[in-house]
């Protein structure tokens, strides 16, 4: 299961992710990432990866192509932590 929480800012939007990023629940996030992108506007992205407890590669790629979309991730695979074999080694922005 996984928990997908949006907080609207007014210099950026945060989204929080929570539980394990596997299977139907990628598709969920990635649907999110587009309404998010819809009404961006001039805010940064920064997803909140700390309380997510797994990714499967799937999970890994989406999340290798939101950070190549620009989004800044914090927790979780921001700090190093390997979720599973193939590893999920996206690094966190330096601020």
């Amino acid at each position: 299961m996984l928990r997908i929480t949006i907080d609207d800012k007014k210099d950026a939007v945060i989204v929080r992710l929570e539980g394990e990023l596997i299977g139907l629940w990628i598709q969920e996030v990635e649907q999110c990432w587009k309404k998010v992108f819809a009404s961006l506007g001039e805010r940064s992205v920064h997803v909140d990866l700390s309380a997510v407890s797994f990714v499967d590669t799937a999970g890994g790629a989406l999340l290798r192509r939101m950070h190549d979309a620009g989004f800044r991730f914090a927790g979780g695979a921001a700090t190093g932590q390997a979720w599973n074999r193939e590893g999920c080694d996206l690094q966190a922005d330096a601020n």
